[in-house]
């Protein structure tokens, strides 16, 4: 009785698309249709309608009408289908169990794509049914799109790994969605997407500038290496970090330090001297002999010249040193201050 009675109605609907009754009663009356019916969503229903978008709900759309390869693109899921889960569903609705309704689009080309029941197409495709109840979204824009498929995802069925959920913030990210809102929908922190998001940035920078090994590198690591705006400081850092091994502690520090400077030069600079200091270490790192850097003398002495500036004379004398070492540090100390009066005497007279 219910099937005639909402035939009679979808006929009235139909009837009426001569234009003679504005669209949005249309729609909504369409919405109406088979309000009982067990595959019926609310939950999917309110976020739609929050959503903004034109949508109704068909108890017997055609499985023929859905694009399978689109579907199974639509970047929710790393691995899209897991045959397990296809074959249990399949099981179950031999049993008779219901099962809601599929989510879906109407794409340009005029077919329907899946943006949330993968498996249970495929496993009502296993059990040669003809059709399936779903939901019809029509005239959404992509990053809309978007949203409510990695939404309804995250909701029903199979919930998607983390790093399926990573990978999700960072494709919303990269169509426009807004940080908060894409860890929102993926269930995530806004601190976990911040970071995937500057990860898969940092790795995208490496690969244009074609920086060998930074794949090696931690996740946490490329984050805090992305933090240099600098392309110029970025590939001689990122670079850095590869050959000595630099763990995430070093890092952070010569990222603050080269952040601190202004000048494209000093900060390249900077990263030359820290090579100096690390050469050992690179060396044992990489097994063979690192060539000598080309930076500009002038470039090096002004570096070093800023951090000389840069100390705080009572930190300096206050650092405990035992007796040998004070011995050490004031030899290079008289050292250097005879070769910077012989460099001021170059560079002009004294004041």
């Amino acid at each position: 009785m219910t099937t005639d009675t909402a035939t009679t109605e979808q006929l009235t609907v139909d009837d009426t698309m001569d234009g003679t009754e504005p669209a949005p009663a249309r729609k909504r009356r369409a919405r109406d249709l088979l309000p009982d019916d067990p595959a019926r969503r609310r939950d999917i229903e309110a976020e739609l309608d929050e959503a903004k978008v034109d949508w109704m709900f068909d108890p017997d759309v055609p499985l023929d009408e859905f694009d399978d390869e689109a579907s199974l693109r639509n970047q929710a899921r790393i691995n899209p289908i897991d045959d397990d889960l296809v074959d249990r569903y399949a099981e179950a609705m031999r049993r008779g169990d219901e099962f809601p309704a599929l989510l879906s689009y109407r794409a340009r080309n005029g077919n329907l794509v899946r943006m949330d029941g993968n498996h249970r197409f495929k496993a009502a495709q296993k059990e040669k049914h003809e059709a399936f109840p779903a939901y019809v979204v029509t005239d959404a824009p992509p990053e809309t799109i978007k949203i409510l498929t990695f939404r309804a995802n995250a909701k029903h069925g199979q919930p998607p790994t983390f790093e399926e959920r990573i990978a999700q913030g960072v494709h919303l990210m990269d169509n426009g969605v807004r940080q908060y809102e894409a860890a929102s929908v993926t269930g995530l922190t806004q601190q976990q997407v911040s970071k995937a998001w500057a990860q898969v940035s940092a790795e995208r920078r490496a690969r244009r500038m074609k920086i060998k090994g930074f794949e090696r590198l931690s996740a946490t690591a490329k984050a805090r290496l992305q933090s240099v705006h600098n392309d110029a400081a970025f590939f001689a850092l990122a670079q850095l970090a590869v050959d000595a091994a630099l763990g995430v502690g070093d890092i952070s520090r010569l990222v603050k330090l080269v952040n601190s400077e202004r000048s494209e030069d000093t900060q390249v600079a900077l990263i030359h001297a820290e090579a100096d200091n690390l050469r050992q270490r690179i060396l044992e790192s990489a097994g063979g002999v690192i060539p000598q850097g080309t930076r500009h003398p002038r470039v090096a002495l002004l570096s070093h010249l800023g951090a000389l500036e840069k100390l705080d004379p009572d930190a300096v004398s206050n650092i405990l040193v035992d007796d040998e070492e004070r011995t050490r540090i004031a030899k290079r100390c008289r050292a250097l201050g005879e070769q910077l009066l012989s460099w001021s005497d170059q560079f002009g007279p004294r004041s």
